[in-house]
Order: C-alpha cells, then structure tokens, then sequence
C-alpha cells in the first residue's frame, strides 16, 4: 500500500560508516529519491516503523549504527515486518543501543493486551495466569509459561 503526504517517524539502521545499500547518509541531513518507492527494493529510503527492535533483522548490534528518522512523501509499506519505504528522509538523531532497546521495551509494553490468554503458540510466545486452577501452554521455540495459585 502506498500513501502521499504522510510523516513517519522511524528507526534506520546503518553500516558503521553511516551508510547503507551504498548510499553515504548524515545526521541532520533530508534526502529526496527520485522515482518510484518500493518496499525491500531499490526504491525509496527503507527503516522501520513500529517495534524498533525489528531493525536488528537488518542490522544488528555491535556492527551497525540505528538514528530515528522522519520518513515523508510517498511512503510504502507492508504490516507484516514493519519495514516501510518512502520517498523522503531525514535523520533526526543518533540512537546509541541502550536507546534502542528501551524503545523497544517501551512500544512493547505499550501493546501488551489485557485480554487473558490461556494457550499461546508461535515462537517466543509467553503466557502468565494466576488463581485457582491455572493453566497455561505453550508451543514454538523461546515459548515460556507461569503459573501461581492453588492446584
């Protein structure tokens, strides 16, 4: 899906040399693409929007470097890795890693449901219950489960 006239803001990962894909990148600097922009191609300035965590899929600790960035123009995007594309980027700021991982904690904690759960499945799924009677499964590699109460 793409959309025009959007901001978003965004986490960027980056070799250590503040490139990426071969293009030189600096802080505080707007970059325009010229042509269409396509998501996990040669289109548009790629970074990610939602978990922040899910830029170490890309780039990972200790050989990278990440800047939030805001994202404009025409900006494409599939919900399934919160990798987008856009038309426009400027890099706002560095992230150092101790950053990046509280946000990820933050935007975690700020999606936790409430909504009880008494089966999980899919790798690193987690299940807590409390009371009388509590059961909870679990299935998928890094899977975990705790449970309190009587019986």
């Amino acid at each position: 899906m793409i959309k025009e006239n959007e901001t978003v803001t965004a986490i960027k990962g980056f070799n250590t040399d503040w490139t990426c894909r071969d293009f030189q990148y600096e802080i505080g600097q707007t970059y325009e693409h010229d042509g269409p922009v396509v998501r996990c191609a040669e289109g548009g300035f790629h970074a990610i929007e939602g978990n922040p965590l899910g830029v170490f899929k890309f780039y990972p600790p200790g050989t990278s470097n990440y800047a939030t960035v805001e994202l404009s123009g025409k900006i494409a995007r599939d919900e399934s890795d919160g990798k987008i594309a856009a038309g426009r980027i400027t890099i706002t700021a560095e992230l150092f890693l101790p950053s990046l991982v509280q946000k990820g904690v933050d935007w975690i904690l700020a999606n936790i449901s409430d909504e009880k759960k008494e089966t999980n499945t899919g790798d690193r799924s987690a299940a807590t219950n409390t009371g009388y009677q509590s059961a909870a499964t679990n299935m998928g590699s890094r899977s975990a489960a705790t449970n309190t109460g009587d019986e």
